[in-house]
């Protein structure tokens, strides 16, 4: 039986429990814009562009980055009337 370092276990974790917290974040806030015709609330918005500065300063080399710029762009949009007319 193959050892496993408790760093690998730990990366195995937080990118497991991470990825599905933010595929059901993603998954409630198309729901809002297309079931409720609403942009997502700009509150949640900058809460996402600040989880990505933390971690982005906790752990430069990740992805990250990539989750403060879709938090910008959530905050750019939100506000804008985005019902299908």
């Amino acid at each position: 039986m193959q050892d496993i370092d408790c760093a690998t276990l730990n990366g195995v974790w937080w990118f497991v429990g991470l990825g599905l917290l933010l595929i059901i974040i993603g998954c409630f806030c198309a729901w809002v814009e297309r079931s409720l015709e609403q942009s997502v609330p700009q509150f949640l918005s900058w809460l996402i562009v600040l989880f990505g500065a933390v971690n982005t300063f906790l752990i430069p080399a990740s992805g990250f980055g990539f989750i403060i710029a879709i938090g910008i762009y959530m905050v750019i949009i939100s506000g804008k009337d985005i019902s299908r007319r």
